[in-house]
């Protein structure tokens, strides 16, 4: 089944539902996708403190679509993990 991508007129608000994240992820205002990604794709950033290991985390992240005219969509729910990743053996600070 192939799904079509919304309109660039789209944005689309994200949300922790559950779970916890050490940095704010996300804004309270509506975002579109970069014109630089794939149709459809957003990048997010954060800094995980300036170590080198990686904190675990298991969110769940509604994502609800919204038009410039202010017409909300059905939101849909993503889990969003990562096991985290340990300080390499060998590295002493």
């Amino acid at each position: 089944m192939k799904t079509l991508d919304p309109p660039s007129e789209t944005g689309f608000i994200f949300e922790v539902l559950k779970g916890e994240f050490e940095d704010r992820l996300f804004t309270e205002e509506p975002i579109t996708p970069a014109d630089f990604k794939e149709p459809g794709e957003f990048t997010f950033i954060w800094l995980d403190d300036s170590s080198y290991e990686q904190e675990p985390f298991d969110i769940v992240v509604q994502v609800t679509p919204i038009s410039r005219t202010g017409n909300v969509g059905e939101p849909t729910t993503l889990r969003v993990s990562h096991p985290g990743i340990k300080k390499p053996w060998w590295r002493l600070w």
